[in-house]
Protein backbone atom coordinates (compact mmCIF):
# COMPACT_ATOMS: atom_id res chain seq x y z
CA UNK A 1 0.00 0.00 0.00
CA UNK A 2 1.28 3.49 -0.53
CA UNK A 3 1.81 6.37 1.69
CA UNK A 4 -1.43 8.33 0.62
CA UNK A 5 -3.57 4.94 0.70
CA UNK A 6 -1.84 4.36 4.54
CA UNK A 7 -2.87 8.01 5.52
CA UNK A 8 -5.87 7.94 3.96
CA UNK A 9 -6.84 5.05 5.84
CA UNK A 10 -5.04 6.56 9.07
CA UNK A 11 -6.96 9.63 8.65
CA UNK A 12 -10.61 8.01 8.04
CA UNK A 13 -10.16 5.76 11.29
CA UNK A 14 -9.09 8.81 13.11
CA UNK A 15 -12.91 10.42 11.91
CA UNK A 16 -14.40 7.96 12.81
CA UNK A 17 -12.84 8.02 16.38
CA UNK A 18 -11.50 4.71 16.62
CA UNK A 19 -7.89 5.79 17.51
CA UNK A 20 -7.41 9.00 18.43
CA UNK A 21 -5.01 11.83 19.31
CA UNK A 22 -4.52 15.23 17.67
CA UNK A 23 -0.70 14.38 17.96
CA UNK A 24 -0.92 11.44 15.91
CA UNK A 25 -2.58 12.85 13.36
CA UNK A 26 -0.03 15.78 13.52
CA UNK A 27 2.47 13.09 12.82
CA UNK A 28 0.90 11.50 9.94
CA UNK A 29 0.18 14.94 8.47
CA UNK A 30 3.79 15.75 8.13
CA UNK A 31 4.33 14.19 4.94
CA UNK A 32 1.64 16.53 3.58
CA UNK A 33 2.83 19.34 5.15
CA UNK A 34 6.57 19.01 3.79
CA UNK A 35 4.97 19.19 0.73
CA UNK A 36 3.62 22.72 0.80
CA UNK A 37 4.86 25.46 -1.21
CA UNK A 38 4.36 28.98 -0.41
CA UNK A 39 1.16 29.80 -2.57
CA UNK A 40 -0.34 26.24 -1.27
CA UNK A 41 0.32 27.25 2.67
CA UNK A 42 -1.14 30.72 2.12
CA UNK A 43 -4.41 29.33 0.67
CA UNK A 44 -4.60 27.11 3.39
CA UNK A 45 -3.77 29.31 5.81
CA UNK A 46 -7.36 31.02 4.44
CA UNK A 47 -9.77 27.80 4.54
CA UNK A 48 -12.44 28.23 6.47
CA UNK A 49 -16.34 27.19 6.88
CA UNK A 50 -18.58 28.45 5.10
CA UNK A 51 -21.50 30.69 6.73
CA UNK A 52 -24.08 27.79 6.29
CA UNK A 53 -21.54 24.80 8.03
CA UNK A 54 -19.85 27.61 10.79
CA UNK A 55 -24.19 28.13 11.75
CA UNK A 56 -24.64 24.24 12.19
CA UNK A 57 -21.33 24.05 14.28
CA UNK A 58 -22.33 27.26 16.69
CA UNK A 59 -25.99 25.82 16.87
CA UNK A 60 -24.13 22.26 17.78
CA UNK A 61 -21.76 23.50 19.99
CA UNK A 62 -24.16 25.46 22.20
CA UNK A 63 -26.38 22.10 22.50
CA UNK A 64 -23.57 20.44 23.69
CA UNK A 65 -22.81 23.43 26.60
CA UNK A 66 -26.03 23.16 27.29
CA UNK A 67 -26.08 19.25 27.41
CA UNK A 68 -29.17 19.28 25.12
CA UNK A 69 -27.50 17.51 21.93
CA UNK A 70 -28.76 14.28 20.68
CA UNK A 71 -26.58 11.08 19.57
CA UNK A 72 -27.13 11.70 15.96
CA UNK A 73 -25.64 15.57 17.00
CA UNK A 74 -23.15 14.37 19.46
CA UNK A 75 -21.87 12.52 16.29
CA UNK A 76 -22.19 15.08 13.85
CA UNK A 77 -20.14 17.51 16.10
CA UNK A 78 -17.36 14.89 16.82
CA UNK A 79 -17.12 14.97 13.56
CA UNK A 80 -16.87 18.95 13.22
CA UNK A 81 -14.59 18.90 15.58
CA UNK A 82 -12.55 16.20 14.15
CA UNK A 83 -12.06 17.65 10.66
CA UNK A 84 -11.92 21.64 12.77
CA UNK A 85 -8.58 19.48 14.09
CA UNK A 86 -7.11 18.51 10.96
CA UNK A 87 -7.46 21.82 8.97
CA UNK A 88 -6.46 23.73 12.61
CA UNK A 89 -2.41 20.99 12.24
CA UNK A 90 -2.53 21.65 8.32
CA UNK A 91 -2.79 25.46 8.70
CA UNK A 92 -0.44 25.58 11.63
CA UNK A 93 2.38 23.83 9.67
CA UNK A 94 1.38 26.16 6.80
CA UNK A 95 2.31 29.02 9.66
CA UNK A 96 5.13 27.74 10.08
CA UNK A 97 6.64 27.14 6.97
CA UNK A 98 5.72 30.50 5.69
CA UNK A 99 7.84 31.98 9.00
CA UNK A 100 10.55 29.97 7.84
CA UNK A 101 10.49 31.15 4.64
CA UNK A 102 10.10 34.93 5.35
Amino acid sequence: MSLQADLTAVIIDFMKGRNGSAALLERLLEPVSRSLNAEAARELIKLKADRRTQARVDELARKCNEGDLTPSERSEYEQYVTAGNLVAILQAKARLILSKKS
